[in-house]
């Protein structure tokens, strides 16, 4: 799996939604991370971009992944991309992974 690190700006709009990313301290703005990692640092949200709900629903099954806080409360959310990138559009970025982290819960 990959996700983003220190520099990215999915990480600066995370952190202007108010949420911190558990591999914000890679040195990397992205980089490969393995399920032991995942697991180690336990996220209470799991955020994933794109129409990932395939993937979602086969790694819900798997028992390693019901260790962590966000698969055992269901607060997972699917978020678009686009938002997400450098654009005027991250406005609209910051206040979906807002309503993620604090308003919707689970999605």
């Amino acid at each position: 799996m990959i996700t983003v690190g220190k520099g990215s700006i999915s990480q600066e709009i995370l952190s202007l939604a108010g949420g911190v990313n558990i591999f914000g301290d890679m040195p990397f703005d992205s980089g490969k991370v393995s399920v032991e990692w995942i697991i180690q640092r336990n996220p209470e949200v799991l955020i994933f971009v794109g129409r990932q709900e395939a993937f979602v629903d086969k790694i819900l099954k798997l028992p390693e992944w019901r260790q962590i806080d966000g698969v055992k409360n269901r607060h997972i959310c699917f978020v678009d991309e686009t938002p997400l990138r450098r654009t005027i559009r991250f406005l609209e970025g910051v206040e979906k992974l807002y309503e993620c982290l604090f308003k919707s819960g689970p999605s």
